[in-house]
């Protein structure tokens, strides 16, 4: 086992040493991850702090509207206009 750039390089004959050497490779390529994501916490905090007081207030401010209301809303839908938009759809 050795190392080319970082990289370990194993030969087969032994697993043992195989698999040490990829444990230490994981764990070195997780720890660069790591050191490359760590200046972003606080700011990925803060924005998911903000984003969760938006959606409260949206949903605290939510008026419902009254069935009746909803009703006829959603009859307009499905009645048809009495001359067409464009003469080509007819």
């Amino acid at each position: 086992m050795y190392s080319k750039n970082g990289v370990y390089i194993v030969s087969c004959q032994d697993p043992v040493t195989a698999g040490v050497a990829c444990e230490m490779e994981l764990h070195e390529r997780l720890s660069c991850l790591l050191a490359e994501i760590e200046p972003y916490e606080q700011k990925l905090i803060q924005l998911n702090k903000k984003m969760k007081i938006k959606l409260r207030k949206e949903h605290e401010n939510y008026v419902e509207q009254p069935p009746d209301k909803q009703q006829v809303n959603n009859k307009a839908w499905h009645t048809l206009p009495q001359q067409p938009l464009h003469k080509g759809l007819v």
